[in-house]
């Protein structure tokens, strides 16, 4: 990301001497140590909520559609035995036909 070669590395620590002075270097130094230690830990922990927060979305949004599959098939079991029971109330009918008011054969010959 940061291609430094050594001669612009050089040149910056000439100008890091010139401008602060040798004996604070090691000061600042640390304290930029320190600063870039907190970055990376700031980083970390953002990047570990994101993580985090994605994988509930996805736990919820995974109970989400398992209801609603659950939900779907409780309908159709619910649909299919009501047909199942109209069906089986119209194959009685048929088997046991009402008699006729004018005393008729039922159509049979």
């Amino acid at each position: 990301m940061l291609d430094f070669s050594w001669s612009e590395f050089l040149i910056v620590l000439v100008v890091a001497v010139l401008a602060i002075g040798p004996k604070q270097i090691p000061d600042v130094l640390y304290t930029l140590g320190r600063l870039v230690r907190r970055l990376q830990y700031m980083r970390f922990a953002l990047g570990k909520q994101f993580e985090d927060f994605m994988q509930d979305s996805d736990l919820n949004e995974m109970r989400k559609i398992s209801d609603h599959v659950h939900s779907v098939k409780s309908t159709v079991e619910d649909e299919t035995e009501h047909d199942m029971d109209l069906h089986t109330e119209t194959s009685i009918e048929n088997e046991n036909p009402a008699p006729r008011e004018d005393g008729g054969d039922h159509g049979t010959k």
